[in-house]
C-alpha cells in the first residue's frame, strides 16, 4: 500500500472523530458541528432580517448608495429606457 494512503486508513478515526470519547471533537465532526452552529444563528437571524425588510418598505432604498438595491426594470445609467 502506499505510504502516504496508509498514514490516512490508521488514523481514519481520528480524522472524522477527533478524540470525542474524550470531550475534544475534531475532524468532520466538528465541521459539521460548526455547519449546525453555524445555521442555527443565520436562520432566525435572515428571518428577522427579512420581517424588518417587509416592514420598513423603502428603507433601504433611501439609505443605500446607488448601484446597490434593484430598481426595476433600468439600464446601466438607470434611466430605465432600452
Amino acid at each position: 500500500m502506499i505510504a502516504g494512503l496508509n498514514v490516512i486508513t490508521d488514523n481514519l478515526d481520528y480524522l472524522l472523530w477527533g478524540r470525542a470519547a474524550t470531550g475534544e471533537p475534531g475532524g468532520v465532526l466538528l465541521s459539521l458541528m460548526m455547519a449546525a452552529g453555524a445555521a442555527v444563528i443565520a436562520l432566525p437571524g435572515g428571518i428577522v432580517l427579512a420581517c424588518l425588510a417587509w416592514r420598513f418598505t423603502g428603507s433601504v432604498d433611501r439609505h443605500a448608495g446607488p448601484g446597490l438595491v434593484y430598481r426595476g426594470n433600468r439600464n446601466a445609467l438607470g434611466t430605465g429606457r432600452a
